[in-house]
């Protein structure tokens, strides 16, 4: 089950098509408690609803999410100031979704093999740095990867899922990044520079990187795992 986030709203992919859950809904909306809120309009409105949603299984909670008619006919129900202008950004998502999943999905493929280039780039790094003397090289690893979702994403930790709530503008950022980081070690160690001095290159560069695309803050509240 994918979490995807657009127009800031989390949608979620499942039989190969974009659903949402009434609690996104009603967050969005502005409601105080958006999970008693989604459960009051639902059981208020079944007869109109029913058709146009289902439940799915997310973590241990069994949670009912909504088509793109069924998700309009849910705000429908809604009486808040904002809900004209969240219904046109709900509608932009889903068309978004509808007119771009095939390149997302090509871009997160090519995403997972340049992950696997970085990974044996930092793999190669580690036992380059061991050879050369670094009594905690394995720290590296975890080291490179911390750094640059902190330097690209301003988070400590990626959470679970992290990949696939990425739109396809941070996905390929996140994507040149690290095809950039296994061509740093490369050279590095090819040109035999001290371990240290390699990780102080990956940093500067990756900030640099940073600096001319800008700092995406990544909002892990709007994960589901």
């Amino acid at each position: 089950m994918k979490p995807l986030i657009v127009k800031d709203f989390q949608f979620i992919e499942h039989q190969n098509k974009a659903w949402i859950t009434g609690v996104e809904i009603c967050s969005r909306l502005g409601y105080v408690r958006p999970n008693e809120q989604a459960s009051q309009i639902w059981r208020r409105n079944q007869k109109h609803l029913t058709s146009h949603s289902t439940t799915v299984q997310i973590e241990q909670s069994i949670t009912r999410i909504y088509n793109e008619r069924g998700a309009l006919r849910f705000v429908a129900k809604c009486s808040t100031p904002i809900a004209d202008k969240i219904t046109g950004d709900m509608i932009d998502g889903f068309i978004y979704l509808r007119n771009n999943r095939h390149s997302w999905d090509a871009l997160r493929a090519k995403s997972v093999t340049t992950r696997g280039f970085a990974t044996d780039g930092i793999k190669l790094f580690v036992e380059y740095a061991r050879a050369n003397g670094s009594s905690n090289a394995n720290m590296y690893y975890m080291g490179i990867t911390k750094m640059l979702n902190k330097i690209l994403f301003d988070i400590d930790k990626a959470p679970k899922g992290f990949r696939d709530t990425l739109d396809e503008s941070q996905l390929s950022r996140l994507t040149m990044a690290e095809a950039s980081i296994s061509e740093i070690i490369k050279r590095g160690i090819a040109g035999g520079l001290h371990y240290k001095e390699t990780f102080q290159d990956i940093k500067k560069k990756m900030t640099a990187f940073a600096e001319f695309m800008g700092v995406v803050l990544f909002d892990d509240q709007k994960l589901l795992n």
